[in-house]
């Protein structure tokens, strides 16, 4: 990997009402020649950095994360597996059926925080 982040995952990291189509697109432009899952890790670690200071922005990288776990057949590592779940917590919270969005936030800027040093 590069020292500085590729345009893509710029673009990316501040995507915060950015389609889910598009945030898919720019993780599939990005991912071209490079191994997924530490371009995820890096990923997670950005989106932690916009997560601490747009924790609104949470259903959104939620909902791009998901997608992703979808186009990988599900098929992620014990440190990744989390982030299948936060789409569906947020929208039951949304709904009033179960939790929070404030405990779903703080849940994701915590399943992110060991990630922050791959930004």
């Amino acid at each position: 990997m590069r020292d500085r982040p590729p345009h893509e995952l710029l673009e990316l990291s501040i995507a915060g009402k950015a389609n889910p189509h598009e945030v898919r697109s720019s993780l599939n432009e990005f991912s071209v020649g490079v191994a997924i899952l530490p371009a995820i890790r890096r990923v997670l670690g950005c989106v932690h950095e916009q997560l601490l200071e747009h924790p609104e922005r949470g259903p959104i990288f939620a909902r791009g994360l998901y997608q992703l776990c979808i186009e990988l057949g599900y098929h992620l590592p014990d440190d990744l597996a989390p982030m299948m779940g936060f789409e569906d917590r947020y929208d039951l919270a949304r709904q009033g059926a179960h939790g929070r969005e404030e405990e779903v936030a703080r849940d994701f800027i915590e399943f992110t925080q060991p990630f922050r040093s791959a930004c």
